[in-house]
């Protein structure tokens, strides 16, 4: 599915995805004559992941390592909470499957919302509550 009319494109945001591949872009940095760096208003930089990942408004972390639901553990969940989010969404691949409840007991300790959803409607979600500016983090399996 491709998305697009995409009023959130002041860091990253997701350009389209299908089954096991996310398009992220961002605004390219362009440097002005007198050297100083700035945000190109008509080029994005758009990379395509195939691998399990991590992205907010101001970060992209690739590679993130776990491959499954059940590879999830207490250092994926700190690297998580170190974004500092108000809220989490957590994408599962084409099926929804919900994490193990001591894992994401950490969410609710912090009082951080964790949402689990399938990829399509957490890329969807991803892109209306950064819309929206809300501190949202997303972390996505595609496996």
């Amino acid at each position: 599915m491709k998305i697009s009319d995409d009023s959130n494109t002041d860091g990253y945001f997701i350009r389209s995805y299908v089954p096991g591949r996310i398009t992220v872009a961002s605004k390219q940095l362009s440097a002005d004559t007198t050297g100083e760096t700035a945000l190109s208003e008509s080029r994005f930089k758009e990379e395509t992941l195939e691998n399990s990942f991590i992205i907010s408004a101001n970060r992209l972390i690739k590679d993130w390592p776990p491959q499954t639901i059940d590879d999830l553990t207490n250092d994926h969940s700190k690297m998580l909470l170190s974004l500092q989010p108000e809220v989490i969404i957590l994408g599962t691949g084409m099926s929804l499957r919900f994490p193990n409840p001591v894992w994401s007991a950490s969410f609710l300790e912090h009082s951080i919302g964790l949402e689990v959803m399938d990829t399509g409607a957490a890329c969807r979600t991803y892109g209306i509550l950064s819309a929206d500016g809300r501190n949202v983090v997303a972390a996505f399996i595609l496996n």
